[in-house]
């Protein structure tokens, strides 16, 4: 499982009177809105600290197709190697005498994803210290079409957008699945017969078929930018 961490410095907060975090049933209303309505996440885990006393909320599943709830006990991998530099550059601070590890948390947030999406989590952490940051945004909530499963055969095989990176395009059932070099598997739905979006992430596929019905492309839009991919199984 990959996580997405966003720890805010809530050691450097200053030891004076500060507003009151969104309630327990707020934050996880903030949590239902992401994951369910926006599809923006499959799991997200957050602490709240105010004068050293730690809430949790919690909402969703540590994968797809995974039954088991978040809680605050779920692990979560460290998923990137900026964390690292973090803690290093925390661990310089503390030994300069710039940061005390043991000052009391007047108030902080923590906030863990186990999926990387375009709308993130970092605003969440910092819409629970200061409610006057606004939340992020969703993308645009697309609707899938109903298409002829038949015609998902011909888009299966795998893509090559760079030589180390490619796209692994996979049919169960009537529904297809997209798994990328050195990532979790994941379902793409269809707008139409060559056109697929993920609703984990905000990203869209979309297919160029050869003379013979079968494609022999297709583009990853993401971001604002296609990247385009040529069939090589």
């Amino acid at each position: 499982m990959k996580a997405v961490l966003t720890a805010l410095a809530a050691a450097l907060l200053p030891t004076v009177a500060v507003a009151q975090s969104p309630s327990n049933a707020a934050i996880e209303q903030i949590l239902v809105e992401r994951i369910d309505t926006a599809e923006q996440n499959v799991g997200i885990a957050v602490a709240v600290i105010e004068n050293g006393v730690p809430r949790f909320v919690s909402y969703g599943h540590p994968a797809l197709g995974d039954a088991k709830k978040i809680d605050e006990h779920t692990v979560f991998e460290i998923g990137s190697v900026t964390k690292l530099f973090t803690n290093v550059l925390l661990a310089q601070e503390v030994l300069a005498g710039k940061i005390d590890l043991d000052a009391p948390i007047v108030k902080g947030a923590v906030v863990l994803s186990n999926m990387a999406s375009a709308a993130g989590i970092e605003d969440i952490g910092f819409h629970i210290i200061a409610e006057s940051l606004p939340l992020t945004p969703m993308p645009k909530v697309r609707q899938a079409a109903e298409i002829d499963p038949a015609l998902l055969d011909r888009l299966v095989g795998k893509y090559a957008l760079t030589p180390a990176f490619v796209l692994e395009v996979t049919r169960e059932g009537g529904a297809l699945f997209v798994q990328a070099t050195g990532q979790q598997k994941l379902p793409v739905f269809a707008e139409n017969e060559t056109t697929f979006f993920y609703r984990a992430v905000d990203a869209q596929l979309s297919f160029g078929l050869g003379a013979d019905g079968k494609a022999k492309s297709l583009k990853l839009h993401q971001g604002g930018t296609s990247q385009p991919g040529q069939r090589i199984e």
